[in-house]
This record gives C-alpha cells, sequence and structure tokens, in this order.
C-alpha cells in the first residue's frame, strides 16, 4: 500500500504486539523504499510515522546513514529503545568498512538490542569452529523439538531476537549463530564466508548434541540453509528427509509431530533494481528444513 507521512500516524497506531502493517510505498527508489521497509518491519507500529518523515530527505545510501543515525539519536532521547536500536543496524548495514562510525555503531546496536530483549551476554555459547569460534545463543525447552536459526549476508544473530522469541513461545528450543562472515564470527574470529556451510551447521548440532532440529535460513541463509539440505547426511548421518511445497513461513509452520517433523517450509522472493543501477543486497529468502 502506498502512504503519506501526513496519514501514517493512524497506521502506526496498531498495537505494537501486531507488528508493522506491512509493506508500504515509502519511497520512489525500489532499492531504498526495500530497505525502508526492511528494518522497519524489525521496529515498533509507532516507528512507521518516523521513518515515513526521514524518507522525504533520503536520495542516496550517504543521507540514509546520516538520517537513520541521527533518527536512532531522537528515538533514544524519546526512550523509544527497540526502533533507536534498529535505526542504527539500518545506518550500520550500509557504513563500509573503514568508516569510523562503523564501530561504535555496530556497538550501540548490539548493546541497546540485547538490553531491550532482556539477553546477557552470560546466555550466549562459543561454537568451537576452524580456530576460532560461532556465537551462538539458546533459548526456550525443546518440548516440541529444536529449531537452528541463521542469518544472511552481513546479518547478525542479534536481528533475529523477535524471531527466536515467537518460536519459544510455540514450545521449541530455538539456537541462533552467526556462521563464516556473519556477525562475531567475522568481527572477533575474522572468519569469513564458506561454500562448505553444512561444516558449520555441523558444528553447531554436535555442540549442542543435536541429532534432529530443524534450520530456518533467513534472507541469504535461505540458500545456505538449502545448501545444507542438499547434503544429504554429514559425518554423524544426519540428512534431509523430504522437503513439502512451498509455503509461507509462520510459527505454526514450524515442525510437528515427534521431536521434529521431516517437512520444510520455503517463502522466497527478488527484488531487483531498475536497469542500469546498481544491485543491492535485496534477496529475501526464508527456508525451513528438517534434519534427521
Amino acid at each position: 500500500m502506498s502512504i503519506a507521512p501526513s496519514t501514517a500516524s493512524a497506521i502506526a497506531s496498531v498495537d505494537a504486539l501486531n507488528g508493522p502493517p506491512g509493506f508500504v510505498n515509502l519511497h520512489p527508489d525500489g532499492s531504498i523504499n526495500y530497505q525502508l521497509n526492511r528494518w522497519l518491519s524489525a521496529m515498533t507500529p509507532q516507528a512507521l510515522t518516523d521513518v515515513a518523515e526521514v524518507a522525504v530527505g533520503i536520495s542516496n545510501y550517504d543521507q540514509f546513514i546520516g538520517e537513520f543515525l541521527a533518527l536512532a539519536d531522537k528515538l533514544l532521547a524519546q526512550g523509544r529503545r527497540r526502533d533507536a536500536a534498529f535505526c542504527l543496524r539500518a545506518a550500520d548495514f550500509f557504513l563500509p568498512v573503514g568508516d569510523e562510525r562503523k564501530t561504535p555503531t555496530q556497538t550501540r546496536f548490539l548493546e541497546l538490542v540485547r538490553e531491550v530483549y532482556g539477553i546477557g551476554p552470560g546466555q550466549y555459547d562459543a561454537v568451537p569452529y576452524a580456530g576460532g569460534v560461532l556465537p551462538a545463543l539458546r533459548l526456550g525447552r525443546p518440548d516440541r523439538g529444536s529449531v537452528l536459526i541463521t542469518g544472511g549476508f552481513d546479518g547478525y544473530l542479534e536481528d533475529r531476537f523477535a524471531m527466536m522469541l515467537a518460536i519459544t513461545h510455540a514450545g521449541y528450543q530455538v539456537i541462533a549463530f552467526d556462521g563464516p562472515g556473519q556477525g562475531a564470527a567475522l568481527e572477533d574470529s575474522g572468519m569469513i564466508f564458506t561454500t562448505e556451510w553444512h561444516r558449520a551447521v555441523g558444528a553447531v548440532l554436535d555442540h549442542f548434541g543435536l541429532h534432529q532440529a530443524a534450520l530456518i535460513g533467513s534472507s541469504l541463509g535461505g540458500c545456505l540453509a538449502i545448501r545444507r539440505r542438499g547434503r544429504t547426511a554429514d559425518h554423524q548421518g544426519r540428512g534431509l528427509r523430504r522437503m513439502h511445497r512451498p509455503a509461507r513461513m509462520q510459527p505454526a509452520d514450524a515442525p510437528t509431530g515427534g521431536p521434529c517433523a521431516s517437512r520444510a517450509a520455503i517463502w522466497a522472493w527478488k527484488s531487483s533494481p531498475p536497469a542500469g543501477r546498481q544491485p543491492r543486497p535485496i534477496w529475501e529468502r526464508i527456508a525451513l528444513v528438517s534434519l534427521d
């Protein structure tokens, strides 16, 4: 749907627990519009008004960075920590390595989002892998099974706190991790991306003693999850039994029946920039696969 800043407040009054009101046309540039919606989806509905207002002053990604850094400070001063945190994340995503603002912005985001969701440093695990460690976070109890979550390009496991809590609420144990090239695995251990993603997943499974689990990959992580699915078995004999037809991934689609059912839900789409423009990392894929 289309929305003007003057009408944003009416939509933003939706109860915060319901999340943002869907994909909104906030900017004429398709790539910038996608990025505005991308980070808005992690915020409260109240943020729709704020993001619609700053969108007017954005025509490139340098301006995008500046507007979201300023908006983060403004919202934090108002006590709106969750919205401020993901404004920082939005800016961080486009800050290049070597920019003096990048490390402080990353640190502020991580500290703030952990504070918002009540996640302390002592809740993290360190999974040994390739001479370094993969940071991992385990929440919930495996009453209905276990779910692994991995992100995509330039992702942090902290991006998916809300997803983790929703799945634990449905009765699952959830383990999110940063693989090679992601989050603290890249920043602290210097691990770059690898094509052998099944090895990173196997290390996480071994570390937590899991023989059955579902794997959710968001964004590029959906491709990585499918790549893991292509390895029908690893050294422990775990593999994918079968995949079912594509379906929209919702908490209700989480695996049911036994510790972890052998089924998969995949939701994927691609947005491409207009001809002649620089491609942006705007793949969004979600894949749910089960390992046995």
